[in-house]
C-alpha cells in the first residue's frame, strides 16, 4: 500500500498509511471512523431537522405562533457564532473533546427543550442545542478532512453526509408517528438520552496530530492586540478569495434552504391539513432527495470535484427553489417539487462543505467553524424571514428570495471559486 510522509512538528516525522491509523499496534481503518461518524451525524441531524416539519406541533405545544417558533429556531442557530472560537482551539488541541461536548450538549438541550413548561425554558434549551450543534458537526468534518486520503475525501465525507438525507427517513418519520401517539415531549427526551450516551463514542477515535502552522499562528496572535488577533483570524492568506467563496457557498445555500424549509411544515399544514404523522412521512420522502444527492457525491464526487459540483447544484437549485409554487397543484406535485429541491440543496451544500475543508489544510478547524458561524447567521436570518414571508405572501414569499440567493451564489462561484492548494494532499 502506498504511504505518504506526514510532518506533524519540527521534532517528529512519521510515515502512516493513508487509510489506517494505529492505536496500541492495533490497526483501525479510517472507514470504521467514517461509519461511526455517519451514526453520530444521523443522531445529530435528526435532532436538527425535527424543528422544521413539526413547527405547528411545537407551536401548539408551547402555546405560541408558528412565527414565534421560527424565532426560537433562529436563536438556536445564532448561538453557532461561537463555533470559530472552538474551531481555533480544536486546531490546537484536537477535535475529539469538542465532538464529545457537542453531542452531550445537544442531548441536554433536547431534554430541556422537551421538558420546558414555558417559552423561557424552551429558549434556554434551544440555546444549549445551538452550542452543541456548533461544537460537533464542524469539528467532525474537520477531523475527517484531516485524516481521509485526498483522493477519497469526497467519498468519505459524502458517506457521512448521507446521514442528512437518511435522517428524514429513519429519524424524522418514526418521530412523527411517535409524536402522534405519545405527544412531542417523550420522543424528544428519548432522543436526548441517546445523544448523551453517544457522546462517549468519539473518545475511542484516534488522535489527529495537529499541524505546526496552527500553533505558531496561535502564539503570534497572543502577542498582538485583540483587533489584530481578529484580523489575523479572518486573514485566510493567499488563497483567501477562493476560501471565502467556499465559505459563502455553504452560507448562501443555508439561507436559501432555511428560508423555504423553515415554513414547509406550516405550508403543508395550512394548505393540506397534515398532522404530525403525515408531516413525518413527507419529511422521509423529501429526505430521499437529499440521500440521492449525497449518494451521488459519495460515488462520483471525487471525479466531478467539489467546485464543479457546487456550481451544478447552485444552478439547478435556482429553478428548483424559484418554481416550486407553480407545481403547488396537489399534495403529490408539491412533494415531488420538494424532493427535487432537497436534492439540489444537498448536492450543493455537501460539495461546498468539502470545498471549504480543502482550502487551508493547516487550519481546517478554523475554516469549517468560520463557515459554520456564517451559516448560523444566514440560517438565523432565514428562520425569521421565512415564516414572516409565508405569513405575508404565501409560497411565493418563500420561493423567490431562495432562488435569487442561489443565483448570487452561482455568480460568486463562477468568479472566485477555486479547488484549494495542491499541497493539501500531503497533509493529515
Amino acid at each position: 500500500m502506498k504511504k505518504q510522509s506526514i510532518t506533524h512538528s519540527p521534532q517528529s516525522t512519521q510515515s502512516v498509511e493513508t487509510t489506517k491509523f494505529n492505536i496500541d499496534k492495533r490497526p483501525l481503518s479510517i472507514w470504521t471512523i467514517v461509519g461511526f461518524g455517519f451514526f453520530l451525524r444521523l443522531l445529530i441531524d435528526t435532532g436538527g431537522q425535527l424543528f422544521y416539519p413539526f413547527v405547528p406541533v411545537f407551536a401548539a405545544g408551547l402555546g405560541v405562533s408558528a412565527v414565534m417558533v421560527g424565532r426560537l429556531i433562529s436563536i438556536q442557530s445564532l448561538i453557532g457564532l461561537v463555533a470559530p472560537i472552538f474551531g481555533n482551539l480544536a486546531d490546537q488541541h484536537g477535535y475529539r473533546p469538542f465532538m464529545r461536548l457537542g453531542l452531550g450538549a445537544v442531548g441536554i438541550g433536547m431534554i430541556i427543550f422537551a421538558s420546558s413548561p414555558s417559552l423561557l425554558i424552551a429558549i434556554i434549551g434551544s440555546m444549549i442545542l445551538g452550542i452543541g450543534f456548533s461544537l460537533f458537526t464542524p469539528n467532525l468534518l474537520a477531523y475527517l478532512s484531516a485524516n481521509l486520503p485526498a483522493e477519497r475525501r469526497s467519498r468519505g465525507m459524502g458517506a457521512v453526509e448521507l446521514s442528512w438525507g437518511l435522517a428524514g427517513i429513519v429519524g424524522i418519520t418514526p418521530l412523527g408517528f411517535a409524536i402522534a401517539r405519545w405527544g412531542w415531549r417523550p420522543p424528544l427526551i428519548g432522543l436526548g438520552i441517546i445523544l448523551i450516551l453517544a457522546s462517549f463514542i468519539p473518545a475511542f477515535f484516534p488522535k489527529t496530530k495537529q499541524l505546526n502552522a496552527t500553533s505558531k499562528t496561535a502564539v503570534s496572535q497572543n502577542q498582538t492586540s485583540r483587533w489584530n488577533q481578529l484580523k489575523n483570524f479572518l486573514d485566510l492568506g493567499e488563497n483567501k478569495a477562493s476560501a471565502w467563496a467556499a465559505i459563502m457557498g455553504t452560507a448562501f445555500i443555508s439561507f436559501a434552504s432555511s428560508h423555504l424549509l423553515s415554513s414547509y411544515g406550516q405550508w403543508l399544514f395550512v394548505d393540506y391539513g397534515l398532522g404530525s404523522d403525515g408531516l413525518g412521512r413527507i419529511a422521509g420522502i423529501i429526505g430521499l432527495g437529499g440521500f440521492t444527492a449525497i449518494l451521488l457525491i459519495s460515488t462520483f464526487g471525487d471525479r466531478i470535484g467539489p467546485l464543479l459540483g457546487s456550481k451544478i447544484g447552485a444552478f439547478g437549485g435556482i429553478f428548483a427553489f424559484s418554481l416550486l409554487p407553480l407545481i403547488n397543484l396537489s399534495l403529490t406535485w408539491l412533494v415531488v417539487g420538494l424532493f427535487v429541491l432537497y436534492f439540489f440543496y444537498q448536492f450543493t451544500i455537501v460539495n461546498a462543505i468539502i470545498l471549504t475543508s480543502v482550502q487551508i489544510p493547516a487550519q481546517r478547524g478554523k475554516m469549517m467553524t468560520l463557515g459554520w458561524a456564517l451559516d448560523t447567521i444566514m440560517i438565523s436570518l432565514a428562520n425569521i424571514t421565512g415564516p414572516t414571508a409565508f405569513a405575508q405572501f404565501g409560497p411565493w414569499g418563500l420561493a423567490i428570495p431562495s432562488g435569487l440567493t442561489l443565483f448570487v451564489l452561482w455568480l460568486i462561484l463562477l468568479r472566485f471559486g477555486g479547488s484549494g492548494p495542491r499541497a493539501e494532499m500531503e497533509t493529515v
